[in-house]
């Protein structure tokens, strides 16, 4: 099993070739409105794709409403979420 975290644009530029139908993505959205636009590009491009086995998306709505905190607060809960996916996919 292998972990890689991107931004959007690094994602596009490194491991996205490696993405296949054994793939899982771990989508963590980001809270700024500027920020979210190239998140919401890289999901269509994700899905237009249709290359890895699955998806997730984790954004503020997922945990309740974060939308007035900065990114660092905001990912907490994904931090949680990913621990939580790690130690039951061992």
């Amino acid at each position: 099993m292998i972990s890689y975290l991107e931004s959007p644009l690094g994602f596009r530029h490194s491991p996205k070739p490696l993405v296949n139908n054994n793939t899982e993505i771990i989508f963590l959205s980001s809270t700024n409105p500027y920020t979210e636009q190239y998140d919401q590009y890289l999901l269509v491009e994700l899905a237009r794709d249709n290359q890895a086995a699955a998806v997730t998306i984790l954004n503020t709505e997922l945990f309740g409403s974060f939308n007035d905190l900065d990114d660092g607060w905001a990912g907490l809960p994904y931090i949680v979420y990913c621990q939580v996916f790690s130690s039951l996919n061992q």
